[in-house]
C-alpha cells in the first residue's frame, strides 16, 4: 500500500523518475516537490502548508494544487494553507482569511471576499485584475468605491473616458480607461485603440472603507 501511494503521488508531482536520487542531486523546485510529497503520502489529520508551491513552474503548480485538493477532500483533512498567490487561495480554500500587518482583515468564502471586500486593501489585493479603486465623487457618490472589471459595460452609458492601455488576455482584452484623472479597468471582447474615447456604464459598485 505504501509503495502504491508513493508511486501515485510521485507521478502526480512529476518526481517519479527522481526517486533513486539523493537530495543533493535535486534542484530547489524538485526538493520542494519531494517535501510536499512526503506530507501528502502520510495522510495526516491536519495539513500545515506555508507557500508549498512557490518554487514550482506553472504546470507543476496547477498539478500539485489539484492533487492537494483531491487528497484533502478524499481524506477530509483540515488544511491551513499560507500563500501570497490569490489564485491558489481561490482554487483551494473553503474559507479565506486576509491578513495585513499581522491583523486579520476579513474572513469568508472566496466568493464572499471577491464580491464584497471590506476595504480598499482587500479590494486591491483580491481578484485578477484587482478592483479599480476610485473616489466616489467622480461618479456622484461620497467616499471610496471599488469596481470590478466585469461590472463595466463598454460602448454605452453616461460616463466617458479615454483608453490608455490594452492587454490581451486570451479570450478577451483588459482595457485601462482614464476617467476624470483616475483609472478604471474593464473587459472587452474587442481590441480597442489607445487614446480613443469610449462611453461606459457601471452595473455594480462596492462601497469601501
Amino acid at each position: 500500500e505504501r509503495e502504491n501511494i508513493i508511486i501515485e503521488v510521485s507521478k502526480r508531482l512529476g518526481i517519479y523518475e527522481l526517486l533513486d536520487r539523493y537530495p543533493s542531486e535535486l534542484s530547489g523546485g524538485q526538493q520542494q516537490r519531494v517535501g510536499l510529497a512526503r506530507a501528502l503520502v502520510r495522510k495526516p489529520k491536519v495539513f500545515l502548508m506555508d507557500e508549498p508551491l512557490s518554487n514550482l513552474d506553472a504546470p507543476q503548480r496547477m498539478s500539485a494544487r489539484r492533487l492537494i485538493k483531491e487528497i484533502q477532500i478524499e481524506n477530509s483533512i483540515t488544511t491551513l494553507y499560507v500563500t501570497h498567490d490569490q489564485t491558489e487561495a481561490m482554487a483551494l480554500a473553503d474559507k479565506i482569511a486576509i491578513i495585513d500587518k499581522g491583523q486579520i482583515i476579513q474572513i469568508g468564502s472566496p466568493e464572499e471576499i471577491y464580491q464584497n471586500p471590506v476595504n480598499s486593501f482587500v479590494a486591491s489585493f483580491f481578484g485578477n485584475p484587482p478592483m479599480s479603486i476610485m473616489d466616489g465623487k467622480v461618479i456622484g457618490l461620497e467616499g471610496k468605491i471599488g469596481i470590478r472589471a466585469e461590472d463595466v459595460i463598454l460602448g454605452e452609458g453616461r460616463y466617458k473616458g479615454v483608453v490608455k492601455d490594452v492587454e490581451f488576455w486570451g479570450d478577451r482584452y483588459l482595457i485601462y480607461i482614464s476617467f476624470n484623472d483616475q483609472e478604471i479597468r474593464a473587459f472587452s471582447k474587442n481590441k480597442l485603440k489607445i487614446n480613443q474615447e469610449i462611453k461606459f456604464n457601471l452595473i455594480s459598485i462596492k462601497r469601501l472603507e
